[in-house]
């Protein structure tokens, strides 16, 4: 391994933790407020949020599946839609990834950037929608059942967070995180699919269809 990917591998985890350490000087903040266990630093049980954490790794996984077979067919040549679809679905798993990770939408955008949650539902929907039509063919072709699921359970957890805001009862949050949770695994099972079907026919890079 050169010196180069080396450089590559360690540049972006060293900004990040130069970032936090000039961050924890300059505002005497504690430095273990960024680098300890969150379940640590409140005292709470391991299995604290246990199905959102499951959330994060799925997404997390499911993106990580695209960028490999999007960069794999790339390097074989395959079929350019192949790798454009596979690239742009890591991307909006990434994107969800950090979202759910750091409460983006419900913190983040509201809060410090005075974007309201509900123009960031708008535009994730969109984004969605937009991903759909764009590649409908596609989607249609290699068998579009999770895909579809997916979305399903998006929107059912999107709808039950707009329509039930007001009842903050605990079996509210299982309405709208349960079905969010099954929409990540019926993502990330679509991702795993497709990829894998198009990774074993490398020539064309297309996966069968069903």
């Amino acid at each position: 391994m050169t010196t180069r990917t080396l450089l590559k591998i360690f540049f972006l985890p060293f900004i990040i933790v130069l970032s936090v350490v000039l961050l924890c000087h300059f505002k005497e903040i504690p430095p273990n407020i960024f680098t300890s266990d969150p379940l640590v630093l409140v005292g709470a049980y391991p299995w604290l949020g246990l199905i959102s954490n499951l959330g994060v790794l799925v997404w997390t996984v499911g993106a990580g599946i695209c960028f490999f077979a999007s960069a794999v067919l790339s390097r074989n040549n395959d079929d350019r839609e192949y790798v454009r679809f596979l690239a742009i679905g890591g991307i909006i798993g990434t994107l969800l990834t950090l979202d759910d990770l750091f409460m983006l939408h419900e913190y983040i955008y509201p809060d410090f950037l005075h974007i309201p949650q509900n123009f960031v539902y708008v535009v994730y929907a969109a984004g969605f929608l937009w991903y759909l039509i764009k590649f409908r063919m596609l989607i249609w072709k290699t068998g579009p059942l999770l895909f579809v699921l997916s979305l399903v359970f998006f929107a059912l957890s999107t709808a039950c967070d707009l329509l039930l805001e007001a009842y903050k009862e605990p079996w509210f949050w299982f309405w709208e995180d349960v079905p969010k949770f099954f929409g990540i695994v019926s993502w990330t099972a679509y991702f795993a699919t497709f990829s894998f079907k198009a990774l074993v026919t490398p020539k064309t890079g297309k996966p069968k269809t069903n």
